[in-house]
Formats: C-alpha cells, sequence, structure tokens
C-alpha cells in the first residue's frame, strides 16, 4: 500500500482551511488504495477526531513550524513509514525547509496561495486559486510540475458525491431567498458578528431564511450566540458535519475566500465575498472579474449599505442569480483532488471503453500493452454501467452517450473524432470524408459530455491517405493515431487537463451509416466510385449493386499479385 505524508497545520489563527484541503487530497489518495500520515504542529482537537475518523494516522510534532528541526522530523517520519509522496500546506513551508525534505526519493508537494518570487526546491507547486498564474512563480525549476487554477481545486469527497447526486445544474428559485453565511472554522476577525449585526434587520423585514455556521476552532461562539438570539431570521449551527447539505440548501452565500469558495463554486453557488486574510484579496477579485461573486472589500471596511446593496443585486434579480450560478459552476468540476492525487503517484487509473461487438475490440491489446508497461492501471470495459471510478475513461468507438452520473467516476472522460470539431460530429465521421473525396482526414481528442461531440478540445492531428487503402487499413491508421493523441494526453497529466479550449465555428453533423449507403451504380464506373467502394465493411455493410432485377454483393479485397 502506497503511503502520503502531508504536512499542514490549523487553528483559530491561521485558519483550518488548509487543513481542510489537505483531508481532500488524502480523501483521494485513500481512493486509490493508499495510505495516509498527517503531520501537524498547530491542529484543533475537533479536527483532529475528523481526521481519525478517515482512517487518517495523526503524528502531532513539538517543533517550530518550518524550521529544520521541523523538517527533520517529516524526513524521519516519511523514511520510518516509506511514503511515496509528501504534501505541504501552509505558509512557513519555505526553501531550507524544502531542502531538507527534498533530499527523500519521494514526490514533493508544495501547496500556495500566493505569488512567490523566490525559488522552490520540490516537484510539484500547486496554487488552487482563480486568477493565478505560472507566471507567478518565475523561479522555478523547469523540472518542477506546476498546477495552477480551480482545475486542481481540492474538495472534499462529501461535495463531490452529493453534487453528483444532484440531477443537472443547481434549479434557479423563482425568489431567491435562502442566504448562507460562513467564515472558515476559524473566523479570527470575528466577521460573522458583524455580517449578523448589518443583515439581521434586514433579513427579518424581508422573510429571508439565513443560516450562520460558525466552525469548532471559532473562540467567539459566546458573542455571536447572544447576537443570534435578537434574530428570528437567523439559525446559528456550530461545527457542521455535512457542510454541502447546507451548501445545497442555499440562494446566495455570504463568506470568506478560502476553500469555501471552491465548494460553492461547483453547486453553482452566487457569492458575496469579504476578505479576511491578504491572501484572499486577488481570489476575491477574480471571481468578481468572472462573474461568479461581488467583491466586497476587506473585513474592516464592511459598511451596512454595502453589504445590504450586494445581497439585494442578487436576490431581486433571477436573471443576474442565474449568471452568477452559471459562471461559478464553470469553475470547478470537482475532479481537482483526484488530479492532484495522480500528480504525486503518476501510476493513472485508466479505461478503455468500447462497444462490445465493435472493430476496435481486436486492436486494443497492443495499446494495453503499451500502457501497462508504463506503469498505469488498465481496465477494458465493454458496458459503460461498468466503468470503475479512475483518473481517465477513453471512449473508443462508443456507440451511444454516457450518463453524467458515470461521466462523474473519472476525472477525465476522453473521446477521439476524426472531424474538425465542432464540424463533423456524429457517426463514422472519417467514412463520410473519404467518400467525399478526401484524404486528409482531422483528429480531434476532446472531453466528452452529455450532449454529442461537445466537449472542450485537448489536441488535434491528421491522418493522410494517398487514396488507395482500403477501410480496414483506414482504421488500423486511425486507431494508431487515436493512441498517439491519448498516450501524449497522459504523459502530460494532470497539467494538461487546463489546455483544454471551448469548441468554436460552425457545427454539422453526419448521420449514421446504414447498409444501404454501399450501393454501387452498374451503369458508373469503378473508378468514379472507388472512395464509396473502399469504405465498404465486407462482412457488416458490404458493397452491392442492382442489376437486371437482381442485388449482387461484393467483396474488396487488396491483392499481391500485379
Amino acid at each position: 500500500m502506497k503511503t502520503i505524508l502531508i504536512r499542514v497545520d490549523g487553528d483559530h489563527h491561521i485558519g483550518t482551511g488548509h487543513v481542510m484541503r489537505m483531508l481532500a487530497l488524502a480523501q483521494a489518495w485513500q481512493r486509490r488504495g493508499g495510505a495516509v500520515v498527517f503531520c501537524c504542529v498547530l491542529l484543533p482537537h475537533v479536527l483532529q477526531q475528523k481526521l481519525a475518523a478517515t482512517g487518517i494516522e495523526v503524528i502531532r510534532l513539538e517543533v517550530n513550524p518550518g524550521s529544520a528541526d521541523d523538517a527533520e522530523s517529516v524526513v524521519r517520519i516519511a523514511k520510518d513509514r516509506e511514503v511515496v509522496a509528501i504534501a505541504c500546506d501552509n505558509y512557513h513551508f519555505t526553501l531550507p525547509f524544502q531542502k531538507i525534505v527534498s533530499s527523500l526519493e519521494a514526490q514533493f508537494l508544495v501547496v500556495v496561495d500566493y505569488p512567490v518570487a523566490e525559488p522552490f526546491d520540490c516537484d510539484i507547486i500547486l496554487n488552487q486559486n482563480l486568477g493565478s498564474t505560472c507566471g507567478d512563480f518565475p523561479a522555478v525549476a523547469a523540472a518542477s510540475k506546476v498546477l495552477i487554477g480551480p482545475t486542481f481545486t481540492l474538495l472534499r469527497q462529501e461535495f463531490v458525491e452529493r453534487r453528483a447526486d444532484l440531477s443537472g445544474k443547481k434549479i434557479s428559485p423563482n425568489e431567491p431567498r435562502k442566504i448562507l453565511v460562513t467564515f472558515g472554522g476559524a473566523d479570527p476577525h470575528n466577521t460573522t458578528t458583524k455580517v449578523i449585526d448589518i443583515l439581521g434587520r434586514v433579513a427579518d423585514n424581508e422573510a429571508w431564511e439565513v443560516k450562520v455556521v460558525v466552525g469548532g476552532a471559532n473562540p467567539h461562539l459566546a458573542e455571536i450566540e447572544r447576537l443570534v438570539m435578537d434574530y428570528s431570521s437567523i439559525e446559528l449551527l456550530f461545527d457542521v458535519a455535512d457542510m454541502s447539505d447546507l451548501i445545497d440548501w442555499c440562494d446566495l452565500a455570504i463568506s470568506a475566500a478560502g476553500s469555501t469558495v471552491w465548494e460553492l463554486c461547483l453547486f453553482g453557488v452566487p457569492m458575496v465575498l469579504i476578505s479576511i486574510a491578504e491572501n484572499q484579496n486577488g481570489i476575491i477579485q477574480a471571481m468578481d472579474a468572472a462573474g461568479a461573486a461581488i467583491n466586497l472589500g476587506v473585513e474592516s471596511e464592511i459598511e451596512s449599505s454595502n453589504l445590504e446593496r450586494a445581497v439585494r443585486e442578487i436576490i431581486l434579480d433571477v436573471e443576474r442569480w442565474n449568471k452568477m450560478a452559471s459562471c461559478a459552476e464553470s469553475l470547478v468540476d470537482g475532479a481537482g483532488a483526484d488530479r492532484v492525487a495522480a500528480a504525486l503517484d503518476a501510476n493513472l487509473r485508466i479505461s478503455l471503453v468500447t462497444a462490445g461487438k465493435g472493430w476496435v475490440r481486436g486492436m486494443l491489446s497492443d495499446f494495453v500493452d503499451r500502457l501497462r508497461t508504463s506503469g498505469h492501471k488498465v481496465t477494458i470495459v465493454y458496458d459503460v454501467n461498468e466503468i470503475p471510478e479512475g483518473d481517465i475513461a477513453l471512449f473508443l468507438s462508443c456507440w451511444s452517450l454516457v450518463p453524467p452520473e458515470i461521466l462523474s467516476r473519472s476525472a477525465h472522460n476522453l473521446v477521439v473524432h476524426a472531424s474538425d470539431l465542432p464540424a463533423g460530429k456524429g457517426w463514422s465521421p472519417m467514412t463520410w470524408q473519404i467518400i467525399e473525396g478526401k484524404n486528409l482526414i482531422p483528429l480531434t481528442l476532446f472531453e466528452a459530455q452529455a450532449t454529442v461531440d461537445s466537449g472542450r478540445i485537448y489536441s488535434t492531428d491528421f491522418i493522410e491517405f494517398e487514396g488507395h487503402e482500403l477501410l480496414q487499413e483506414m482504421r488500423v491508421a486511425l486507431m494508431e493515431k487515436s493512441y498517439q493523441l491519448c498516450e501524449r494526453f497522459i504523459e502530460n497529466y494532470p497539467e494538461v487537463s487546463v489546455t483544454g479550449k471551448m469548441q468554436s465555428g460552425e457545427e454539422s453533423f453526419y448521420r449514421r451509416r446504414e447498409s444501404s449507403d454501399s450501393q454501387l451504380e452498374a451503369d458508373q464506373s469503378i473508378a468514379s466510385q472507388f472512395n464509396l467502394l473502399r469504405t465498404v465493411d465486407n462482412d457488416y455493410y458490404p458493397a452491392f449493386f442492382n442489376y437486371q432485377g437482381c442485388r449482387y454483393k461484393l467483396r474488396i479485397e487488396k491483392s499481391d499479385e500485379g
């Protein structure tokens, strides 16, 4: 069993978001069949219990966080547990700490939330925040992977599972009135009381429903409890066990710009965001620019009129609510933790999905051998309902649309289509293009979605035929080029996840080929019909012609003679 060590701290001063997102990474690692060890100096008892409940070993360190003693403790424990990967999440794991830890023969991940000009000594850098770029880390060595943006958001399993259970997008309320207030597990500036004091009277007058969540590390609980008693519309909830239930419930969230932002995005919840730490300023600005949130600024500058106006702008304008919800939902897909875990593991869980009796079935063995030789776990699937949880599902000649709940089992669902999407969607695109007289056939690797051939495009390539190839030869060329496209994606995973581009241009569709489409005309030359003749399948839709009241079938094969 592969073991990962996670070094992280959290308390009422620095917040608990670091611990919670490392829990998400831990859960993703456990889904891969691995074990997890948490090493912490600062950790509230309630969070230690939460970690233990998920089967995670917790080791308390008595060192100065970020010191040489800290790093040496990590190295010692890592050697003892024979870990294959180490992840560190907090602001004190700087270069001196990294140099000690990087001496280990293990993948080393450092999580940051802001631009860093200084060098890094690690294998992988993760910044999951919207608006970040690789340029934020100018001194990173070329050998390091940099995982940037919400594609790699670390979301806990309960959120991902709850969202997968819901069908489609969040339903637009006719009259949004359910408001969630949350400022993380600690709320060091007691922003919660400021918001309650401003929102309470308005909520009572407007009959809004307000639920206020106070984290287990919040030292201001008694003050908040006294304040909430003055307002009938406000319900106080402490140390909530299932935050996903509340996020699903609410129409609007008033929140800090910590990890909760990405949980809200997953459920398509519009937000009013307040910064309670300097590293949240950029996130709030980016969320506002993306149209998913209203930026209310830093907590010390909250004004009653600004907060009330922001809430009313969303609650009283359902059209705006819908736009913000769509923008939020487009930012996060819930597979970020699995992508980061895959970066630490390098041995991917891959499903090859193909129609049970399709022609591709006989061509998979070489590709399977290539993937397994590279260390990946490969499962061949002939029924989409049997697709296991994994990193990548490759759909190779799959004849039907796959439901979203099955697509959600994999971080990525990839299809290779022999056309220049969005042109040429639909059935047998290579065959139809050959019949049209084309010999340069484009291929597109894209993300499968619930609608036909409509996902983001990752890469393209071409097959060039000479004009004499028969169908079986074309199929071999198509599959080899398809394998190459898939292998390039796999080799560059998970960084390649952020490269997908939305389809653009005019779409067109090819219809399903029928046996009647193999008809030749008896009074026309073979040369004039050769492109049709060379695309027929001798067994399933053979060429035929009608002559003097009879139908004649033809087989076409290349001869070694002549």
